[in-house]
């Protein structure tokens, strides 16, 4: 059944084609290897999907306590998650929260994700009238760029010597040149008879803005709320994927890198660290691409990431962050300023060699810079073990922000 949303003028990513490849992938991951891990691990993924939830309740009150009730609401989830109901959302917020607020966006960048969080809302009882989905990849693409590029780097990879010589190439790339490789793909003709699964009605985002209208652009649909759970540092694990499993392979005769002495060999030390030299550089990058388009054509709107800051590992390579202080340096050139709440954090250990610190990111747009709104500052949240910090720029107090409206009636 097809779901019917026919006003919608953003349903459609003209994108969708370079990165169908990509959005299978996930697919196939989420229908395989995810229920394995979540079966394996079920305590650490059923914590972990507690806090989501918790920071998804925090984001809608704190939407409320500014001066938008749940029944003018707009919300949009980035990332639904498949099948959604009993893990990302629960019983209580669809009661509270998605059964009161006025509309729903659930946008992806696979429409087999956005077709199953639907149908699965509608049937518990969230009315489909509420509802929009809306396919849309928030790399614009460069998450394509970003497996072809590793893929290339690693296939030919047999020893660990030559993983040590190729991390050392990768940890110098520049992201112009990913943007380079994702030029060559667009243009490659066998991706134009690619078609995508344009599983949603509705409108083609030709400009794909992310100031969302309904009719033609007759009416705004201003979005108050935009929630990211676990995406904007995530958008790049399948090809990261290929980096671990060729490690795996080229040290599987050997004890995970531990010397006879008991110590982690120094070499792989320093490859670890080039590895996530080149992933914090991605991250930063997709972040600051697509937190930059959302509240710039959103300026009124506030966006709640829950991210995973850094990667623990148990061996003496310790915590190695997933982002820098340079992006929130970035944001704040754009008047976009960066709270991470440090009330709010966990550790999420998803595999045995590692855990992930996870933490909820705010950020809004100001007209002004922060100095110039005299806000005394917060401190700097500390990347645990590890001598970088996320920096959350000076920003605002909450009584000098620019409150959402809730002109969508």
């Amino acid at each position: 059944m097809q779901f019917r949303q026919p006003s919608f003028d953003q349903a459609r990513d003209p994108l969708a084609h370079v990165y169908l490849g990509s959005a299978r992938n996930y697919d196939t991951y989420l229908r395989g290897e995810y229920g394995h891990n979540y079966m394996e691990r079920r305590g650490e993924w059923d914590s972990h999907y507690h806090e989501l939830r918790r920071a998804f309740e925090e984001a809608v009150s704190y939407v409320q306590d500014h001066g938008v009730p749940r029944k003018h609401m707009n919300i949009a989830i980035i990332g639904p998650g498949f099948n959604p109901v009993g893990k990302d959302i629960d019983s209580d917020i669809i009661r509270q929260d998605l059964q009161q607020i006025k509309t729903l966006v659930l946008m992806d960048f696979s429409t087999a994700v956005i077709r199953s969080a639907l149908d699965d809302l509608m049937q518990h009882k969230v009315p489909h009238e509420k509802m929009l989905g809306m396919q849309f990849d928030v790399t614009n693409g460069l998450s394509t760029a970003y497996y072809s590029y590793i893929m290339q780097k690693f296939q030919a990879v047999q020893t660990e010597e030559q993983m040590s010589r190729v991390t050392e190439e990768i940890e110098k790339v520049e992201m112009e040149e990913l943007a380079q490789i994702l030029a060559r793909i667009e243009m490659n003709p066998d991706l134009a008879r690619n078609k995508p699964d344009y599983l949603l009605e509705g409108g083609e985002n030709d400009s794909r803005q992310l100031n969302l209208t309904l009719d033609h652009g007759e009416k705004k649909l201003p979005i108050h709320l935009w929630f990211a759970p676990m995406v904007t540092n995530g958008t790049g694990a399948n090809a990261e994927d290929i980096i671990w499993e060729t490690y795996k392979s080229v040290t599987a005769d050997e004890t995970d890198g531990i010397s006879d002495s008991g110590e982690f060999f120094p070499d792989r030390q320093k490859m670890f660290r080039r590895i996530f030299k080149l992933i914090s550089g991605y991250n930063d990058q997709v972040n600051r691409m697509f937190i930059t388009r959302l509240l710039s054509d959103n300026p009124d709107s506030v966006l709640f990431t829950v991210n995973d800051i850094s990667t623990q590992f148990a061996n003496e390579v310790g915590t190695l962050p997933r982002i820098t202080n340079k992006l929130s340096d970035d944001l704040e050139v754009h008047n976009i300023h960066m709270r991470v709440d440090d009330k709010h954090s966990w550790v999420w250990k998803d595999e045995p060699e590692h855990s992930h610190e996870v933490k909820v990111i705010r950020f809004l747009k100001s007209k002004e810079t922060a100095k110039e709104v005299g806000d005394s500052g917060v401190n700097l949240a500390q990347i645990s073990g590890n001598q970088h910090q996320i920096l959350r720029k000076d920003e605002p107090s909450d009584s000098d922000m620019e409150v959402p409206g809730h002109n969508a009636d």
